[in-house]
Formats: C-alpha cells, structure tokens, sequence
C-alpha cells in the first residue's frame, strides 16, 4: 500500500496555494519558510507530481496541484470528523463518571447504583465525591457526566431533576439538652446555633437547611465557621447543632446523637446534567438514574 500524506502536508499545500506565496503561507501559519518548502516537496515527492510552479514573482498551482487542491478540504473535514467520531466513541465506552457530595455518600449513591446495575448493568458508573461547589464546573467541562446533590439547582447550562427527597435529622453532642430525645419539632430550635457548612462549599444543602428554619417561622443563627470535619467538631463540643440528611445520621461518631425533627424539615436530592447533552451513553444513565429514583428510605 502506498504512503499517504498526512493532513499537515496538506495543509500547509493548501495555505501556500491560497497565499500564491510561501512566505506569506508561512507567516500564517507559524514556520519557517525553509521548513515549509521542505514539507511541499516531501508532499510532491511522496505523490510523484510537481503541485506547484515557482517563479521570483510569484507561486502557481500545476494541474496536478489543483487536481488536489480541489479535494483538500473535504479530506481535512472528514479526517476532523473520524478523530471527533473516534473520540465520542471512546467516551460512550468508558464508564459514566458520576459525582456526588457528602450528604449523599451514605446510603442514597449505593443505594442508586445498586438499582442500575440491577436493572441495566451495561451501563457502569464510576462514582466520584466531589464538594458541591466543584460540581458545575466538572460538569461543563467534562470531567463529570451526571452529579447528585442536595437541594435544588438552577444553573443556566445545566439541568436539575428532583430524583428523591431527604428528611432532615437534628445532631447534638451526647451532653446536649436534646440528646436521647425521641423528637423534636422544628420550630423549637429557634434559639439554637447552628453549625453549617458554608454555602459556597455546599449551596444546595446550606439553603436547605435555612429554608426549613424560615418554614418553621424564625431564622436560623448559622455558624459557618468550619468546613469538613470541622462541622462535627464543633457540634460535639457541646455549643451547637446541625441538620443533616437522615443517611448521615447513620455514619455519626459516638460523640454526637441525631434527633428526629417534625415538621417540614427535608432535602430534595437533584440529578445534574449537561444541557443538550449528546453523548448516547450519558443520556441513557441519566434517563436510568431519573427511573431509579433516589428516594430515602
């Protein structure tokens, strides 16, 4: 089989072509001159033509030249769209990468993959935690292709579908005046502080938890002062309490104790995705994920 030229040689046979100028085709296209005309003669040399016809004035184009000048842009487009091809191909065969918060860790993201792979098992997921924060950005530019989180979302280039909803549980220190209690309502906390991730790390949790304060008629007094661990932290240390979803309260350190809340006290738990999104493989597990229905149980 006969070599073939590679789509550099053809472009830069082209741009010369266009410039009726090797030092105009070179400027354009970043090299030297010197190193331009050598690529044009390999190019001739490799189909045994002469492509063009060099004068002090000026370049023209042969017959052979514009034989293959006229068939230049459609196999520079077709070998753009077998690399584009090539490369979605690949992303539909590798695992769907899903993000997820710790809010949703415990129980709700098993819970959901458990579910699909029941139901679909060639679609696999490869689960990632992420801060809710870094979601939207991931997402965009694909280095995730679907995320869970808590709370509603709004976001210009992505959609949010409620898949499930979270009751939220009180947690205090085992010193705390509510531990051991069989409930409490809501609206009973009105003179508690409590600690809260800031909303730039978890957006979607944070006004969460504001919103079932202000439905039981008072706002909260937050301290955001910690992050991570921290939270836990500090509710253990006797000062102040937290809400969290129900599926965290099972994962808590002997340290602290959860109290169920009545009242409309609950977390919806989203499913983002790209708008427009045109991966076959993501849209499947994206439809597969909003069948499922992360509901807490």
């Amino acid at each position: 089989m006969a070599s073939l030229p590679d789509i550099r040689q053809l472009r830069y046979f082209e741009a010369v072509a266009r410039h009726s100028s090797f030092s105009r085709a070179a400027g354009e296209l970043h090299i030297s001159q010197q190193a331009l005309s050598e690529q044009i003669k390999k190019l001739e040399s490799l189909l045994g033509v002469s492509l063009l016809e060099r004068t002090t004035r000026e370049v023209t184009v042969t017959e052979a030249g514009a034989a293959l000048l006229d068939e230049v842009p459609k196999v520079v487009l077709a070998l753009e769209r077998a690399v584009t091809l090539t490369g979605l191909a690949a992303q539909r065969e590798r695992p769907v990468s899903l993000a997820y918060t710790l809010t949703t860790a415990n129980e709700i993201i098993p819970r959901l993959l458990r579910d699909c792979e029941r139901v679909e098992p060639e679609i696999g997921f490869a689960p990632r935690e992420m801060f809710a924060s870094d979601i939207p950005e991931a997402l965009l530019s694909m280095k995730v292709d679907l995320a869970v989180v808590p709370g509603a979302f709004e976001h210009p280039d992505l959609e949010s579908q409620v898949i499930g909803e979270e009751p939220l549980v009180l947690v205090v220190s085992k010193d705390h005046r509510l531990a051991g209690a069989n409930g409490t309502r809501i609206g009973d906390l009105s003179e508690e502080t409590f600690q809260i991730w800031p909303r730039e790390m978890s957006p979607g949790y944070f006004d969460s938890v504001v919103a079932a304060c202000q439905n039981a008629g008072f706002e909260p007094r937050l301290d955001e002062s910690g992050g991570g661990s921290q939270v836990w932290a500090r509710i253990a240390e006797g000062g102040n309490v937290g809400l969290i979803a129900a599926t965290q309260a099972k994962a808590l350190s002997s340290a602290l104790s959860a109290v169920e809340v009545s009242g409309d006290a609950t977390m919806v738990i989203s499913l983002l995705s790209r708008r427009n999104e045109n991966l076959r493989r993501v849209k499947a597990a994206r439809d597969l994920i909003v069948r499922s229905k992360a509901k807490g149980r």
